[in-house]
């Protein structure tokens, strides 16, 4: 951009911008060169497990690089040869978090159904990294991250606690992160999304098991793709979100000035190691302690409910996305009819709780009258008369006045 827009710019502040771009382009080089050489040492240790699994922590006394991102969503019902009319309505939603482990060529796809979802933020990025290492980690003694600069899901303050309460409660040795340059994060969890993409769009997926079977079918030889259901369509949800920044915030402190630095690695000391840049020679570092209490606790966080599934969407999928679910089965799992006693849940039942409730329906009933009065009848701006406008059609006004004045020459 800065090349496109220096076109009217003196010579001097040209060579400046010039200048500029080649640094970041050797410096996205550098990285993208880091990048693949973690892979490939983490892949050439003698005694690396094959495959991922169930492992005791630090059973294997080695590194392991993953990395993680999302993808963009997809809805059910999807079919390849699409209805016209779907185009224009939201059919069930369905998130799709990826965490890939480019030595042994693996990849854990979580698949989020609209009913289960929590969000997007830190809250659930860590809880499904939590399963994954619970679930698929080799036991690594040192974990290499990647990740793009996403503040909101990753590089934030409670994904660097996260990674610092792995270390200190003896999960892992050492655990380093590092975000890529912006404008340059497309990586191997892009690969198998697009791995997965592909294979979707030629299928057809109408419920979540549908999407786990294409996802199982994108990587037939080599089984790289494992699909993990976070819950079903009807919001039952089989691996919770905890609430990871109600428990950081009472033991750990923010770093300063985390959007400048792009490296951070935690040994088990409570401190970080922070640098601007991995692979930059003359940046030597500063390192930040990040505690607030010696002592850490093992236990899990609370859980965090899924977000409400309205009653009002419900009835949206019954209404408008059931009639395009070819399967009479699948009809009844993605998009059940509503009962008519079936509403929203509300969490308190006092007498206050009531009183609001009565008080949003006469405001609810106030809206309907609102919206019930007809509109008002057009005005026209020059002889302020209803019932027409001050507009000019095929060089004639539609204002009798105007038109009159317009034939006697009055008027332009």
């Amino acid at each position: 951009m800065s090349v496109a827009k220096m076109r009217n710019l003196p010579e001097d502040e040209k060579i400046a911008l010039i200048q500029k771009c080649q640094e970041h382009l050797l410096l996205v080089q550098k990285e993208r060169e880091h990048y693949n050489s973690v892979i490939g040492i983490c892949k050439s240790q003698p005694n690396c497990p094959k495959d991922v699994g169930l492992h005791s922590p630090c059973s294997f006394p080695g590194k392991m690089h993953i990395s993680f991102d999302f993808a963009q969503q997809i809805h059910l019902p999807y079919d390849s040869q699409q209805v016209g009319p779907i185009y224009f309505l939201t059919g069930y939603k369905v998130a799709l978090f990826g965490v890939a482990i480019e030595p042994l060529a693996k990849f854990v796809l979580y698949i989020i159904p609209e009913a289960c979802a929590t969000g997007k933020g830190s809250n659930i990025v860590l809880s499904l990294l939590h399963h994954f290492f619970s679930t698929f980690g080799v036991g690594e003694t040192n974990v290499i991250c990647h990740a793009d600069n996403c503040c909101g899901q990753n590089k934030n303050n409670f994904m660097m606690q996260y990674a610092c309460w792995r270390t200190c409660v003896a999960l892992h040795n050492t655990f380093a992160i590092t975000f890529l340059p912006v404008g340059h994060t497309k990586f191997w969890p892009d690969l198998y999304f697009g791995l997965f993409k592909k294979k979707l769009r030629s299928d057809k997926a109408e419920t979540i098991s549908d999407v786990c079977r294409i996802a199982r079918d994108a990587c037939p030889v080599t089984n790289a793709i494992i699909p993990i259901a976070v819950g079903d369509e009807s919001g039952h949800v089989t691996i919770p979100t905890y609430d990871w920044q109600g428990k950081f915030n009472a033991c750990m402190k923010a770093i300063p000035d985390l959007k400048q630095y792009h490296y951070f690695e935690f040994s088990g000391k409570g401190t970080v190691f922070c640098k601007r840049a991995v692979t930059d020679p003359n940046d030597d570092g500063v390192t930040v302690g990040i505690l607030k209490t010696v002592t850490h606790s093992t236990s899990l966080p609370d859980v965090v409910p899924p977000q409400n599934f309205p009653i009002e969407r419900r009835k949206y999928l019954a209404e408008k996305i059931r009639p395009f679910v070819t399967s009479e089965s699948a009809k009844d799992i993605l998009c059940p009819i509503p009962t008519e006693h079936e509403s929203d849940p509300t969490p308190e039942t006092s007498t206050e709780s009531v009183g609001a409730a009565v008080a949003c329906e006469d405001e609810a009933d106030k809206t309907v009258e609102v919206k019930g009065r007809k509109r008002k009848p057009p005005a026209c701006g020059y002889c302020k008369q209803t019932g027409h406008r001050n507009q000019v059609r095929n060089g004639v006004p539609l204002c009798p006045k105007r038109k009159a004045d317009f034939e006697q020459g009055q008027v332009p």
